[in-house]
């Protein structure tokens, strides 16, 4: 792995055990509010919901036959 990927990792666990233990100033309003890494794991669920969203769209509307422009 590269230095890049291994520092990458190494925040995202830092920040992950760092949202354990750092409570936020205000009462949750909603239920997910009182879940810790509840925004790091929606955000990387998202990301992963919209790359194959977009994968099987370009698939299926996007992408034409091999003999599309062949008017023989």
């Amino acid at each position: 792995m590269t230095l890049l990927k291994v520092l990458l990792f190494v925040s995202i666990v830092i920040v992950c055990f760092l949202s354990f233990l750092i409570h936020p100033e205000h009462e949750p309003h909603y239920i997910w509010e009182k879940i810790p890494v509840f925004e790091a794991i929606f955000g990387f669920v998202g990301c992963i919901v919209l790359i194959i969203f977009s994968k099987v769209l370009g698939h299926y509307f996007l992408e034409k036959q091999e003999n599309y422009y062949d008017y023989d």
